[in-house]
């Protein structure tokens, strides 16, 4: 078996300067569903109760140009703030859920992920212990 070591990149996460205020925002993500999508992120928050659970202050992604940002299949896919062409800047996000109306998709802030599961980034690579 052949196994290759690279260095990842480092993951950008947004902060509150990245956000164009009154401005439009583009986002971009790379779905199962819907492969390479654009859509423009709104300037509300939505919460969604899904089997129960809260999910609270989530970031709403309005659809782009026609096509649906998101649609089953595509959970779990990153989000990126992006450029009008889909170049990734920043992290945004992990989709997971849309409206009834399918315009519109939620979207966990990417910072709460980091915190609840206490995920560090290094941007120098790091030693690993082969033993």
């Amino acid at each position: 078996m052949f196994f290759s070591f690279q260095e990842l990149p480092v993951l950008h996460i947004i902060n509150e300067d990245d956000v164009e205020r009154g401005g439009r925002t583009f986002v971009s993500k790379k779905g199962i569903s819907t492969n390479t999508t654009i859509g423009l992120l709104s300037q509300n928050t939505m919460s969604v109760q899904i089997r129960g659970i809260w999910f609270k202050n989530c970031f709403i992604i309005n659809n782009y140009g026609g096509a649906p940002f998101f649609i089953e299949g595509d959970s779990g896919s990153g989000v990126f703030l992006s450029d009008a062409d889909g170049n990734q800047k920043r992290a945004l996000g992990i989709a997971f859920a849309s409206s009834n109306s399918k315009t519109q998709t939620c979207v966990c802030d990417i910072r709460d992920i980091v915190q609840t599961f206490d995920i560090d980034f290094y941007s120098d690579p790091q030693p690993m212990d082969t033993s």
